[in-house]
């Protein structure tokens, strides 16, 4: 049997929101796999209690100058 215990919200550490997260996955013709991720937005917020104010501590966002169309984190593995 699981034993279920209620969540404790002073032991959060981080409030991680993606608007969007596309991923594209290709099989090259000599059979090696080619795969990339892109992420659009991304914040990060910091939850711990010795950071709390009376506000919360961005710690990742995009600047309010940069580009809403580009993508913030563009990532790219290949597998041979």
């Amino acid at each position: 049997s699981a034993r279920r215990v209620p969540h404790n919200d002073n032991s959060k550490l981080a409030n991680v929101e993606i608007d969007t997260f596309e991923v594209l996955f290709r099989q090259q013709s000599d059979g090696s796999y080619k795969a990339t991720a892109y992420v659009e937005n991304f914040l990060l917020d910091d939850l711990r209690a010795t950071n709390k104010s009376s506000s919360v501590t961005r710690m990742m966002d995009r600047y309010f100058t940069d580009d809403p169309n580009t993508h913030m984190l563009v990532a790219s593995f290949e597998f041979k």
